[in-house]
């Protein structure tokens, strides 16, 4: 199930309320038996990948999370971007530091499972400060 989740930039939280997206990509809000259209600006929608990290919790855009291999011996640090229509891991290249993408899938079809595991360790709203460069 990919599904989404709603940040709202007021209360600077997720919201718990219900929502709607129509085929237009215009958000509404659940009240009571009636949808209300709600003002763009306010919340920001992040859609779930599809894939589940090692722990078995859904990935979502906005995710940070820890990528690791036992077989090469090596953690790197990532954020999840749709980006050019497909879930990217933007990860920061050890000598440069700049953050690039690379192709979601190619980290979760069942030969890469073996090589890489993906651990969700916070997001883009909570926990900003996994995304400062690291020296």
């Amino acid at each position: 199930m990919r599904g989404y989740r709603v940040f709202d930039v007021i209360e600077d939280r997720y919201s718990d309320k219900e929502f709607f997206i129509d085929k237009d990509g215009v958000l509404y809000i659940k009240d009571g038996i009636q949808l209300k259209k709600v003002d763009p600006s306010r919340y920001i929608v992040e859609e779930g990948t599809g894939f589940p990290d090692k722990n078995d919790k859904m990935i979502f855009e906005g995710d940070v999370l820890i990528r690791s291999s036992s077989i090469l011996k090596q953690s790197f640090k990532n954020r999840i971007v749709f980006d050019k229509g497909c879930f990217c891991i933007r990860t920061q290249d050890i000598q440069t530091k700049e953050w690039i993408n690379g192709d979601l899938g190619s980290y979760t079809e069942d030969e890469s499972i073996a090589k890489y595991e993906l651990v969700v360790i916070g997001n883009i709203h909570d926990n900003p400060e996994l995304l400062e460069v690291t020296e």
